[in-house]
């Protein structure tokens, strides 16, 4: 595995759990696509928190695990996170967490309005959407879905 890739992706996660934004078991998931290639280097780690090298695998955007090792119950996020790859070019990283008030507003099925100037900017203007449940992968324009958490 190429070590540069693992340090960004080791340094996202950490910034993740420092900022408070995820869950107080540390459950996410953090991916980074890797420019020019279909592949991305993903946690596999129940938690993000304390999170070493070796929680780190490298998977194809087809899911192919390409190295390391993946337990089957990460099967639905890694395919969450190619999706988002393969659909948009455009996004380099994708970071899964399931921050405590991101996720009430979606068990609550209500979307997050635009209330900060830095959402608009960010594309948001009109807030994050939520996502009705069971729409497959959740690949809509809505990163909040109504059963999982926010995904964005």
């Amino acid at each position: 595995m190429n070590k540069d890739f693992v340090d960004q992706v080791l340094d996202a996660a950490a910034r993740v759990v420092a900022g408070g934004a995820i869950s107080a078991n540390g459950h996410g998931n953090v991916s980074l696509r890797v420019p020019g290639a279909e592949e991305m280097y993903y946690t596999s780690a129940s938690s993000l928190k304390g999170l070493r090298a070796d929680g780190i695998v490298r998977v194809a955007l087809d899911g192919t695990l390409l190295e390391g090792t993946l337990p089957p119950i990460q099967a639905a996020v890694v395919a969450m996170h190619t999706a988002m790859y393969r659909d948009r070019a455009d996004v380099g990283c994708v970071v899964h967490t399931h921050s405590p008030h991101a996720t009430a507003f979606a068990v609550a099925n209500r979307p997050i309005a635009c209330w900060i100037e830095a959402l608009a900017m960010f594309g948001l203007a009109d807030g994050v959407a939520v996502a009705p449940p069971d729409d497959g992968l959740h690949r809509e324009a809505a990163p909040l879905p109504c059963d999982r958490g926010p995904f964005p």
